[in-house]
């Protein structure tokens, strides 16, 4: 039976007075008047789930006489110490939500975000994840999120033999994603996170992510990396203390910052970080990872090479500090590696750097590639997805070099032809040597000395 028009009628004006009042609290909210007052309900202990259900009421568009209004944001969805359940919160909530965590220890894990969702804590240090017995906090290939304000620990299932890609933010669905990009993430922003004690890598970027103003330390491999990437921007950082577990058999290379395969259509942006005391490299590019600025960072203490840009090409090493490193790059057996190695790799200029104190300073260092045991090194030449091999157009120059080793060139056995001497630059680099560095000679070809100049 049809419903009486004057029981429409008051339904029609109830529903219109609870959005009328549902938007004067927002505004009055959005002013900040306070609202509160003996009719409202004491505050909520809801579950995550039940805060999500609360917090993403529809926002309404207009006044009640119909003139238009700038629209009111959502607030943001309040999440509580130990929120088990964001997983599922996330969920069910609609892209572009924001969430705010508020002070506490969380063990949520395996959040999967949405397009253009945002996770803030209210306090850095005091914000904590935890995730013992888990591989990550947050994943998947979502566009557009951002990560800040907390602190991300104990991630340390290796989610494999090799952990390489396992991180508590990690920019990918699969945890090794195909070499052409497919699966990764793009443009997360991450700001003023700590990442500690994580199995192994602190971030895995994807396309277009951006990680400045945090802390990475004490991960098992690197405290960031990525690969098969679009472009990034890795800034004001802290990286120390990483790599340790890289060292000891997990079948990966370890250091700072280990970026591989940028697919070269945006550029990726290294700068303005302090890396220190990590195990092996500090700042490390290899396998294709072109169109690459590494600049004004300070590296030092490392035991390996300070910055090492390896079967790379189009890369600008500028302004850098690096200083009290390259112990053991096997300076003193074959002038294999410096405080900064170009190896294998073309279209590079390094410039305006100030080395002190390094066991090698500037080494362009050329081995056969791939070598016999690099079997999947000899398939991505094979599929393409890997084409330098060779050390050619390099410039170094206007360089600062103090109480550090010499430099140049170094060829391992079986390189011959390899490298392309005419196209390489050696020029108005700055040498000043001290008591117990006295090698102030440019090293050419298999060790063949000259003065430096």
């Amino acid at each position: 039976m049809a419903e009486p028009k004057r029981q429409r009628t008051i339904a029609t004006l109830g529903l219109v007075a609870t959005i009328a009042a549902t938007v004067l609290v927002l505004v009055l909210r959005a002013s900040g008047t306070d609202t509160n007052d003996d009719t409202q309900s004491p505050p909520s202990t809801a579950s995550a789930e039940e805060s999500a259900e609360v917090s993403t009421a529809p926002a309404v568009d207009g006044d009640p006489d119909g003139s238009p209004t700038e629209a009111v944001p959502a607030p943001c969805i309040e999440i509580e110490a130990p929120a088990s359940d964001l997983a599922a919160v996330v969920s069910n909530a609609p892209e572009g939500a924001c969430f705010e965590l508020a002070v506490g220890t969380y063990d949520f894990f395996s959040v999967k975000p949405k397009n253009g969702m945002s996770f803030t804590g209210v306090d850095r240090d005091q914000v904590i994840v935890d995730g013992s017995g888990h591989e990550t906090a947050f994943f998947g290939e979502a566009a557009d999120v951002t990560i800040s304000t907390m602190t991300l620990r104990n991630f340390d299932d290796p989610a494999g033999t090799f952990p390489q890609p396992q991180a508590p933010i990690r920019g990918s669905t699969m945890l090794w994603p195909p070499a052409d990009g497919t699966g990764l993430a793009s443009g997360w922003y991450i700001e003023n996170i700590v990442a500690h004690g994580n199995v192994a890598s602190g971030v895995v970027v994807g396309h277009g992510f951006t990680v400045v103003d945090s802390e990475f330390y004490d991960n098992g491999v690197n405290g960031i990396s990525g690969g098969n990437f679009n472009g990034a921007l890795i800034a004001r950082n802290t990286i120390y203390g990483n790599g340790a577990d890289a060292a000891s058999g997990q079948g990966a290379n370890g250091g700072g910052i280990k970026l591989a395969h940028n697919l070269g259509d945006q550029p990726v942006m290294i700068t303005d970080n302090v890396v220190y005391d990590n195990n092996m490299t500090g700042i490390w590019c290899d396998l294709q990872c072109n169109n690459v600025t590494i600049s004004n960072n300070t590296v030092s203490d490392q035991p390996d090479h300070g910055i090492l840009y390896e079967i790379s090409s189009d890369g600008l090493i500028e302004n850098n500090t690096i200083v009290n490193s390259g112990s053991d790059t096997r300076w003193g057996k074959d002038w294999s590696g410096g405080c900064i190695t170009v190896a294998e790799s073309e279209r590079v200029v390094v410039t305006g750097n100030t080395l002190r104190h390094c066991d090698g300073a500037i080494v362009l260092q050329q081995t056969p590639r791939p070598q016999s045991h690099e079997t999947w090194l000899a398939e991505r030449y094979a599929d393409g997805s890997v084409t330098t091999d060779r050390l050619a157009n390099i410039t170094v120059t206007g360089n600062e070099i103090v109480d550090s080793n010499g430099f140049g060139i170094s060829e391992a056995p079986g390189s011959d032809g390899q490298v392309d001497y005419d196209s390489i630059v050696f020029e108005s680099n700055t040498i000043t040597q001290g008591i117990g560095f006295p090698h102030d000679t440019l090293f050419w070809s298999k060790g063949v000395s000259t003065p430096a100049s």
